[in-house]
């Protein structure tokens, strides 16, 4: 079920995921030199950038201070995960895998791609093993789902990747703004509506600000009840869990007179950040990686928040995960060791 909604996770608007910075040249690192990567080195292709980009790079250095008697491991960034996932197809496409790296992240289906083209390398025996692998208790620190999405049924429930740099969709709120209307973050969607409408009656402001993002309406789907797709893969956007959260679209952003809308469109999610910093808005919905740069524009100015999604009515609580995993390439016994070792 984790796999089948993080597969599906772009299945509802029309948004492009394009990437705002240019992929290096074609040249494969640390192959001849084209691209002035290590011989020999383990290479590990991926997609973070600013901050995260910083924490990975200090991981790598750490990682082959601890390990200098073997082959370093150099991490590039390709581009986003379309930008990637087109360079690696284009070569698991021909017969030499040679250039491929040792090692790369990607979406889960993107993952199943490269295992029909038989380059991927299943972790499970690497995972159980007595000295290499992870004991019980380093398991049960993982959250389930984040590992279980790695799991491929169409496969015969290898584990063909690791978790990376997991996050969940979630209600961001102005804390001090609720608390001057006498609010509590909303439990409910019924709960999220009435809060709007109360904190405009107050404050004359738009309270939800939008980010158009296929992955908040498939998380909305979910927190009522439903599924984007059922067990012979048809589209569940005809089914009530969908069209109630089509309604209550429809609802926030249309008002009977030009200026009573409870939600607004922002051009990027730039925007949804500094309207919320200038308490333009009250509520936004995000990926849980947004708290650190939330926390650093808001400062001290007022008291914010996050919470998981709403939930419809008889509905458990329900998100969505974001981003993808980390995962191996086949080499050598040597190379695919050391590259789970990374992992």
């Amino acid at each position: 079920m984790w796999y089948r909604r993080c597969r599906w996770l772009c299945v509802v608007a029309l948004v492009g995921l394009a990437g705002c910075n240019k992929p290096p040249g074609d040249g494969p690192p640390g192959t001849g030199g084209k691209s002035g990567g290590q011989a020999g080195a383990i290479r590990f292709w991926h997609t973070q950038t600013q901050e995260n980009q910083q924490a990975l790079d200090q991981i790598v250095t750490e990682f082959n201070a601890a390990h200098p008697d073997g082959p370093p491991v150099e991490a590039t960034y390709i581009g986003d995960y379309d930008q990637l996932f087109e360079k690696l197809k284009a070569f698991t496409a021909g017969k030499d895998h040679t250039a491929l790296p040792d090692l790369a992240v990607a979406y889960e289906s993107q993952i199943a791609e490269y295992m029909k083209a038989d380059v991927v390398r299943p972790l499970d025996d690497l995972l159980a093993d007595p000295t290499g692998g992870l004991t019980k208790e380093q398991l049960d620190d993982i959250y389930p789902p984040y590992l279980e999405t790695n799991r491929f049924k169409q496969f015969g429930g290898k584990l063909l990747s690791f978790p990376f740099p997991k996050s969940n969709l979630m209600l961001y709120y102005n804390a001090s703004m609720l608390k001057e209307v006498g609010l509590q973050p909303p439990q409910t969607w019924d709960e999220f509506v009435d809060d709007c409408r109360k904190i405009k009656a107050k404050r004359h402001i738009t309270p939800y600000a939008c980010s158009v993002d296929p992955s908040t309406v498939d998380g909305m789907i979910f927190s009522m009840g439903g599924e984007l797709l059922d067990d012979a893969g048809r589209p569940q956007f005809d089914q009530p869990a969908a069209t109630a959260v089509l309604k209550l679209i429809d609802s926030l952003f249309k008002a009977a007179r030009p200026g009573e809308e409870l939600g607004y469109q922002v051009v990027d999610k730039g925007d949804q950040n500094n309207d919320f910093a200038n308490e333009k808005c009250a509520f936004f919905f995000r990926s849980s990686t947004a708290r650190p740069f939330i926390q650093k524009l808001v400062g001290r100015k007022f008291a914010s928040g996050m919470c998981g999604l709403p939930s419809g009515p008889g509905a458990e609580p329900a998100t969505i995960m974001f981003v993808g995993n980390i995962f191996v390439f086949k080499s050598t016994p040597e190379r695919e060791k050391k590259a789970w070792e990374f992992i």
